[in-house]
């Protein structure tokens, strides 16, 4: 979501609190991370994995290709660090009216 990373970018060159913590924001593909793309190890990885219907999108491949690559700590925490899909029957009386 280019929209989120311009926001996140921002909040980390200008929010104190974000500085403090030295926020680093990288916008990039996991399966395609480099050890050289960043210049910190991570000790925290926010990602957005689920896709638009939540179908996990390789997210397990993904976060543990990350590991290899060394830009995160084996300490690293993940977020989201699990979820569960599922999928449920929706009614709707319109639904079925129609």
């Amino acid at each position: 979501n280019p929209s989120a990373v311009v926001y996140l970018q921002s909040m980390a060159r200008h929010d104190p609190l974000w500085k403090r913590f030295n926020v680093v924001v990288v916008e990039a593909d996991m399966r395609d991370m480099k050890r050289s793309m960043v210049n910190v190890v991570a000790d925290i990885v926010i990602t957005e994995l689920l896709g638009s219907f939540g179908d996990n999108e390789l997210s397990p491949e993904c976060i543990e290709s990350l590991y290899k690559t060394g830009c995160i700590r084996q300490s690293c925490v993940c977020i989201p660090s699990h979820y569960a899909s599922y999928l449920a029957p929706v009614s709707s009386l319109r639904l079925h009216s129609e």
